[in-house]
């Protein structure tokens, strides 16, 4: 719509009340959507899997914002990107690796994983992202 693309055409000039108001509505949908998904994800696959599924949501901001030219490119910007999910992934391990045997939602090894669940999980929390 013309609401949509003159704010994000105009992203140089300073904001008034009404674009922030305008922005909100447009994004507010998008954002219960994304909780929605998240939540529903963490029913149907593993704290770690979802966390680290989410951290991505870094990297696609940053590709679109350098897709819509809301942004430029930078090497430190991409390392910055690069030590989130590094640091998100490297948690996500140390979970996996010290999960508690005793805790009912932790998968043992000789237990068969329901796949279509699993994937159903991972797929929503890629739709928060």
């Amino acid at each position: 719509s013309r609401r949509t693309e003159d704010l994000i055409s105009n992203h140089q000039r300073k904001w008034n009340h009404r674009k922030h108001v305008i922005a909100a509505i447009l994004l507010t949908p998008g954002m219960f959507g994304a909780d929605w998904a998240f939540n529903a994800s963490l029913m149907n696959t593993s704290v770690s899997s979802a966390t680290v599924i989410i951290s991505f949501q870094s990297v696609i901001v940053y590709i679109m914002a350098i897709t819509l030219k809301l942004e430029s490119s930078s090497g430190m910007k991409c390392l910055g990107v690069f030590f989130g999910i590094l640091g998100t992934t490297l948690t996500a391990i140390h979970d996996e690796v010290n999960a508690d045997e005793s805790d009912p939602e932790c998968y043992d090894e000789d237990s068969i994983i329901d796949i279509a669940t699993t994937t159903k999980g991972d797929v929503l929390a890629t739709i928060a992202a």
